[in-house]
């Protein structure tokens, strides 16, 4: 099979398109494969920049959660546009919120939000702001969050977890997409100060 695909006799399968699309297509999934542990969602990341990213995680995992903040947020910048650097951003935002610190975490996630609205970190980044804005007693501005993820997300687990929050906080009649413009820095500074 790869021995194939290397010296480029892929054409040469008899049965003409479909084993040539066949062919293809498991060459495709063996190139994914093998990547292992070097590929990420998005493309593919360097052994060194997913060993970087494994180091942050595991500083979590250990308990360090302002460290792992730190090497997450440093991990972005340093990987800025790279196939992992939202995730870190995300993560950032995890281990801030389990520093306790909320302006924090809700400064990162507004920075995955605002650099992928509808990438597949976004709910969550809505979901941990909505979350933040209700610890804080900002039930209003919390209704806004999780409305967006319903609105932008419908169907979606995600907004299946926003609905049931917005339930519990009361929130009015159902969301509409809100202007992005709403989700701004200064709102989520406002937000979800404790």
């Amino acid at each position: 099979g790869r021995e194939l695909l290397a010296q480029g006799k892929v054409g040469a399968a008899p049965g003409g398109g479909f084993v040539a699309a066949l062919v293809m297509a498991t060459a495709f999934a063996i190139n994914y494969l093998s990547r292992g542990a070097d590929a990420a969602p998005g493309g593919a990341s360097t052994a060194a920049e997913r060993a970087a990213f494994d180091r942050a995680t595991e500083t979590l995992r250990a308990g360090d959660a302002a460290g792992a903040a730190d090497q997450f947020a440093r991990f972005a910048a340093d990987h800025a546009g790279g196939p992992l650097a939202i995730e870190a951003t995300w993560q950032q935002g995890v281990a801030l919120e389990a520093a306790d610190d909320s302006a924090g975490a809700a400064a990162a996630w507004l920075q995955v939000f605002s650099s992928d609205p509808n990438g597949t970190r976004s709910p969550d980044a809505l979901l941990g702001l909505g979350r933040l804005a209700a610890n804080a007693g900002r039930t209003e501005q919390a209704c806004n969050y999780l409305g967006e993820v319903s609105a932008r997300f419908a169907g979606t687990p995600a907004a299946t977890d926003a609905e049931g929050r917005r339930a519990s906080l009361t929130c009015p009649t159902a969301p509409t997409v809100a202007a992005t413009s709403s989700i701004t820095a200064a709102a989520t500074a406002r937000c979800c100060a404790t």
